[in-house]
């Protein structure tokens, strides 16, 4: 079952990576994950306490997306300046892949289907908040493709792509986090 979930997973993400190259939705996302280059990286504890990651880290329930950026060599992008939102799955969420899943993924020789996983979870140049998705359905760009934001629904709160949005927005200096409970996977 791993094997399948790795070759389908794989395959969906290959198919999105060269739209990604081109990928420059910000003017500033030339340092991003859509690039995919190696670079040289601060440390995640050693970012200004009000970003993007440093929010995550604070609120103690992103370690394994934290890991995976880590390991994918974005934190730098991440961490500049810019309007980003990020749907982070939650550990609850990663746990929800079959056992090694992650560790696969995670490996230097994979490092592209990490990047191309984590960019499902990106929207560069907009913030999208529980408040703004409210009452309303969209469509919104990651930086591996589409995703649907449902507000519509006050009972029910936000989805994206059907997953739902877990509490409340954590807002940052270059963004705002999104948890949800389960991982987005590009279609195909």
């Amino acid at each position: 079952m791993m094997k399948t979930l790795i070759a389908a997973a794989s395959a969906a993400l290959m198919i999105a990576l060269p739209a990604l190259a081109e990928s420059d939705a910000a003017g500033s996302m030339n340092a991003s994950i859509g690039l995919g280059k190696a670079r040289a990286v601060a440390a995640v504890s050693a970012q200004p306490s009000d970003t993007l990651l440093a929010k995550a880290s604070e609120a103690g329930k992103f370690s394994t997306l934290l890991s995976a950026i880590n390991a994918a060599g974005v934190e730098e992008a991440l961490s500049g300046p810019g309007a980003y939102t990020i749907f982070a799955p939650t550990d609850a969420a990663f746990a929800k892949l079959p056992d090694g899943a992650m560790e696969t993924l995670m490996k230097p020789e994979n490092r592209d289907q990490l990047i191309a996983l984590l960019q499902m979870h990106v929207v560069a140049g907009d913030v999208i908040t529980a408040e703004k998705a409210s009452g309303q359905q969209f469509t919104a760009e990651t930086l591996n493709g589409p995703v649907a934001i449902d507000g519509t629904d006050p009972a029910s709160g936000v989805w994206v792509n059907a997953v739902s949005v877990d509490g409340p927005d954590i807002r940052a200096s270059n963004g705002v986090i999104l948890a949800i409970d389960t991982l987005l996977l590009p279609a195909g």
